[in-house]
């Protein structure tokens, strides 16, 4: 009975030590089972995302975080995964795009594992906030291709149409619009 007893409080400090890492970690940390259901949600997911533990948990995770655009490639890829073991996503690194409460986008980068139980699988992701390195990077690549059309173009009306496609391209903006 001792050695029960010991054991169960062995196993009890082992997940709070782990629920503490996981609540104290820098990154956004979420649990998904293979229903797509929210089953964990750290503070760091709530100050990234905009939803509190209480609300997210329970919640799918393509109806919470996962923008309109992109929950059918999510769907598709949980599907493929658990039929196929396919691990595209699982395992490594990747950049996506996620949603916020409030409705804005947000660029992470996300590293997903993958982790069977008696009861399904489990999916554990950490999300990282890359959105100004990404606005950075995107900056730095219209600047040189503003740099480039200056240093190539002969005169600046020759110029004047490439800047506008390099200032469109680079900002995002639909440059067939204009």
């Amino acid at each position: 009975v001792t050695d029960i007893l010991r054991a169960d409080r062995a196993l009890r400090e082992s997940q709070e030590r782990a629920r503490q890492i996981i609540d104290a970690a820098g990154h956004a940390f979420i649990s998904i089972d293979e229903d797509d259901i929210i089953t964990d949600w750290n503070p760091a997911a709530e100050r990234l995302l905009g939803w509190s533990a209480d609300e997210a948990v329970g919640r799918k995770l393509s109806e919470t975080v996962i923008p309109q655009g992109d929950r059918a490639r999510h769907s598709a890829g949980l599907a493929r995964f658990l039929a196929t073991g396919d691990t595209r996503r699982v395992g490594r690194r990747s950049v996506v795009e996620a949603l916020h409460r409030d409705g804005h986008r947000i660029t992470v980068e996300l590293e997903i594992q993958a982790f069977r139980t008696q009861d399904g699988w489990i999916f554990n992701a950490f999300l990282q906030d890359i959105s100004e390195r990404s606005r950075a990077e995107r900056r730095l690549v219209t600047e040189n291709a503003v740099g480039r059309t200056l240093l190539e173009a002969g005169s600046l009306a020759e110029a004047r149409p490439r800047l506008l496609e390099d200032f469109a391209t680079g900002l995002g903006w639909d440059y067939a619009a204009w």
